[in-house]
């Protein structure tokens, strides 16, 4: 047993420990994952029964009754388009359109016939996507070199594209404590391109 020092030495760690920490600045709401998840609008944290558990809450994967060896959820396209006015100088402006189809989640989970307290899962999720290029070319004639006689042709190209892929990959262990009651762990790793 803890005695009345330890506890209280315990509280105000935990106190101190919440000061210093920062909260997310890409949460839960902007992406869903799982089927269930995205009709709720990523309201998913509490009990979802498919294997975007792994993500949202390990714990309740010791509450799911059927188990999927592999599931796959997926946006089925998502398009951006983005236009900037006076993006490349005056009056030189652009604009960008793409299309992306990507897997969202592809999870599943393994259950121990010895042991069926203990569920363990896996998941590969796709975290941020993006994508943009942008390409414009302007030609004009001026006196643009001023130790030369006479107006020049001039021709200019600028391009710039910029894409990012985020995955995530991980683990979860979940352990059923009583009918009402587990305990759960996961652990995902980050490779970005």
């Amino acid at each position: 047993m803890f005695s009345k020092t330890c506890k209280s030495i315990t509280v105000i760690f935990y106190l101190l420990l919440t000061i210093i920490t920062s909260g997310q600045d890409y949460h839960y709401w902007s992406e869903q994952y799982g089927g269930e998840a995205s009709l709720l609008g990523g309201a998913a944290l509490a009990g979802l029964g498919d294997n975007s558990s792994v993500f949202y809450n390990p714990a309740a994967m010791a509450f799911q009754h059927y188990t999927e060896k592999l599931s796959i959820s997926a946006n089925a396209y998502r398009l951006r388009y983005v236009t900037m006015k006076h993006g490349l100088g005056p009056d030189k402006h652009f604009s960008n359109f793409n299309m992306m189809i990507n897997p969202q989640l592809i999870a599943g989970m393994i259950n121990f016939k010895k042991a069926p307290r203990f569920h363990l899962s896996y998941a590969l999720i796709t975290k941020n996507t993006y994508h943009f290029k942008v390409n414009t070319q302007v030609s004009f004639v001026d006196d643009i070199l001023s130790s030369e006689i006479g107006e020049e042709y001039f021709v200019g190209n600028y391009e710039y594209e910029n894409s990012l892929l985020d995955q995530w990959a991980g683990f979860g262990i979940a352990y059923q404590i009583s009918d009402h009651f587990s305990i759960g762990l996961s652990h995902f790793g980050y490779f970005g391109i």
